[in-house]
């Protein structure tokens, strides 16, 4: 039998113990955008759009007035919610946030939805769409 020599101390492991677990979050679809930026519309003016998320349809979030949708939408538990099963885009409408003003001539809803037509095709965002929109911005996705 062996013996431990004099003045050598002889340890015993202790025994494992177990973290509680923590729920892991799944990521947060916002943190990282797909797309982003501002996009030139024919008449030079750029846009502001964002999207998160994949998948289809693509979810077009419309703000209020005034508002800037990106501003209204971005960072929100709504859009992280929606992003984290499709893919979800806000944008700034002309003289919003990071998008420049429109002409300075009276503008209709058939002007929005123009300019929402060409920023979707500049960023190459693709359909089917569903179109979300909040207050004033519900008027412009029935037109």
């Amino acid at each position: 039998m062996a013996s431990a020599s004099a003045g050598a101390t002889v340890s015993t492991p202790a025994p494992a113990t177990t973290a509680p677990s923590t729920p892991t979050r799944p990521p947060d679809p916002l943190v990282n955008p797909v797309i982003a930026g501002r996009f030139a519309m024919a008449d030079g003016r750029k846009l502001a759009i964002k999207c998160w998320g994949e998948g289809s349809p693509t979810v077009i979030l419309e703000g209020g007035h005034p508002s800037d949708g990106l501003a209204q939408f971005e960072g929100t538990e709504f859009a992280r919610t929606v992003a984290s099963h499709t893919r979800t885009c806000a944008y700034a409408r002309a003289g919003y946030g990071g998008s420049d003003p429109a002409p300075d001539e009276p503008r209709d809803a058939d002007d929005v939805i123009r300019d929402l037509e060409e920023l979707l095709e500049a960023a190459k965002v693709g359909g089917p769409l569903v179109l979300v929109g909040s207050s004033f911005g519900g008027m412009i996705v029935t037109y």
